[in-house]
């Protein structure tokens, strides 16, 4: 059951904003949303997202399924139901049709579309008619979220808007079918990811408790237990299952309760209020324009024209959801237990619901100048954005040339010069920062392990989160969480680390000398006058050294272990591999 429109009894309604889009075919306006928010990915084959590149070298690890001779020597892959799986289960399978990268990009277009087409689902679903309003979440489709590359979390929260309309509509189905529906959305989005089966369950049981609500009381208790049992569907039994057959944690234990408590305390309730405005501001914002701004106004202006001179229909329980939400973000810390950037992945589910909760419904003039100006917003956005990852061609170039000498199976310790160890220098190129000076090229090393088949310590392989491990005496490199280190660290000891801001020391850099075949440079703005290293190249933004071993230390002599070209090893035995 939907709330009844605002508008007073006796009053004229205004002209509905729909009838603006009558004479446009839905499949046009589809088609010409896809083109405006793909366009950006015309310009480089890698975006410049934060996480990205180490998510697309698991990928290229993956899609062979462990049969690529070098990769299969470092790498193992351990399938579970692990609640982080999106980009997984849709790439490597896309990866043995069309090219890795390609795929990819793929991916990212299909998280940002489902986000924006979950809200427009949603909001049909509701009010049961056709507005232009809720394509205004377009606005939101470059947000610092995405700088940040979380990708399958994007991905997951469209999926579970999409599956929110899906439990509306399917209200007068029969038990049978929405139970199915229900399993089967808890399932998807509990495998795409952990927060986005959160804001599943925080909608479909803020919906069912509406409908609950607005049952006659003498019907209310079969209501409530045929709520219960889609609810028991939808979420208790996917997360039985997650029990049962996920990877073992600890989550549950008294030290990661105690942990949270500690966390929520130190960071929560309010803290880093600059922060968390930044944010905010973030789900429409990227690569972080003025023009942001006016998006961010035309979002709130809309509804509030439509308050003064129309009216505004409301649907209850997404707009609960979305309090909720907004009560999460303002209380919860930016770390819990081994997860980062918890309450900023909020701000782009809170406004997308917001603006599925709301209906603002406009006389023809203004809604006409509301459209126009939130689609330039859009068109210009999209430009701005293409125009900033241009920038990334130039330094992939210089990377890839850097990289050239490496060999498959080389460990290759990668640094870069700066001064700061999250945030990018003032100096460095445009292209370098993801969100608030956010260093955005922290992951491109992991080309190395996509594009030359070698080996990097911070591969993402961390045991319950990703179905991939490392092998043998690739394991005692492995750092799957931190910063990329500075280069000065390279002659620093851990007993200095007190001179680097923000950083504990890296454990990827012990005995570092001994331990790699080369240091990959990025933002080499000098040559490096380190002991034991020698350049091998040099192209701008990235420089290639090459590590020389005494003879007698370390894992190789000369450049490579004997009897294993190349330096890859036969792939030992790892408990669980495939």
């Amino acid at each position: 059951m939907r709330p009844a429109r605002s508008t007073p009894a006796g009053a004229a309604a205004p002209e509905a904003a729909g009838s603006i889009l009558a004479g446009v075919p839905g499949l046009i306006l589809v088609m010409v949303l896809v083109l405006v928010l793909a366009l950006p990915f015309t310009a480089t084959a890698i975006p410049p997202l934060l996480d990205y590149p180490n998510h697309l070298a698991r990928m290229a690890v993956e899609a062979p399924g462990g049969r690529d001779p070098a990769l299969g020597a470092m790498y193992r892959l351990h399938w579970a139901f692990y609640p982080d799986l999106a980009m997984d289960l849709v790439v490597p399978a896309l990866a043995r049709l069309l090219p890795l990268y390609l795929a990819g990009s793929l991916f990212i277009v299909a998280a940002m579309l489902l986000t924006v087409f979950g809200t427009v689902a949603l909001h049909r679903a509701w009010f049961a008619g056709r507005s232009p309003w809720p394509y205004a979440s377009a606005l939101t489709a470059y947000n610092a979220v995405l700088a940040s590359g979380f990708l399958n979390y994007l991905f997951a929260v469209g999926l579970a808007l999409c599956a929110a309309a899906m439990w509306i509509r399917m209200r007068n189905r029969t038990p049978g079918k929405r139970a199915v529906l229900a399993l089967g959305s808890g399932l998807a989005c509990l495998v795409c990811h952990a927060f986005g089966f959160a804001i599943f369950a925080l909608l479909v049981v803020m919906l069912e408790l509406d409908g609950w609500h607005r049952t006659p009381p003498g019907r209310r208790l079969p209501a409530a237990a045929t709520g219960g049992a889609l609810l028991a569907a939808g979420l208790l039994v996917p997360l039985a299952l997650y029990k049962l057959l996920g990877p073992a944690n600890t989550y549950n234990s008294p030290a990661q309760l105690g942990l949270f408590l500690h966390q929520l305390l130190a960071g929560g309730f309010l803290a880093e209020p600059r922060m968390r405005v930044l944010w905010l501001m973030g789900a429409v914002s990227s690569p972080g324009q003025p023009i942001d701004a006016l998006g961010a106004a035309a979002l709130v202006g809309v509804p509030a024209a439509a308050v003064v001179g129309g009216s505004l229909g409301l649907a209850r329980p997404i707009l609960w959801a979305a309090a909720a939400l907004l009560g999460a973000y303002l209380v919860l810390p930016s770390y819990v237990v081994d997860c980062a950037f918890v309450y900023p992945r909020l701000a782009p589910p809170l406004v997308l619901l917001a603006i599925a909760g709301l209906n603002p419904r406009l006389a023809r003039r203004p809604a006409a100048l509301a459209v126009s100006v939130v689609a330039a917003l859009v068109l210009f956005r999209a430009g701005a954005t293409y125009q900033v990852w241009l920038g990334e061609r130039q330094v992939l170039r210089e990377v890839r040339t850097a990289m050239a000498p490496i060999r498959p199976c080389d460990r290759v310790l990668a640094v870069r010069e700066g001064q700061q160890v999250w945030m990018a220098d003032p100096d460095e190129p445009r292209v370098a920062r993801h969100f608030y000076n956010g260093l955005a090229y922290a992951n491109l090393p992991a080309l190395i392990v996509a594009e030359r088949h070698a080996f990097w310590p911070m591969l993402f392989t961390e045991s319950g989160k990703q179905p991939l491990g490392v092998r043998g005496r690739y394991a005692r490199l492995q750092q799957a969480d931190g910063y990329l280190p500075l280069a000065r660290q390279l002659t620093m000891s851990p007993g200095q680390s007190g001179e680097i801001p923000g950083g504990d020391w890296p454990a990827q850099l012990r005995d570092w000398r001994g331990r790699y075949d080369e240091v990959l440079v990025l933002h080499a703005r000098h040559r490096l006058d380190v002991a034991g290293l020698r350049l091998v190249r040099a192209d701008g933004f990235a420089a290639l050294y090459q590590v020389e071993h005494q003879v007698g230390g370390g894992d190789r002599q000369g450049g490579a272990p004997a009897g294993h070209p190349g330096g890859c090893q036969a792939p030992e035995r790892d408990r669980g591999a495939t």
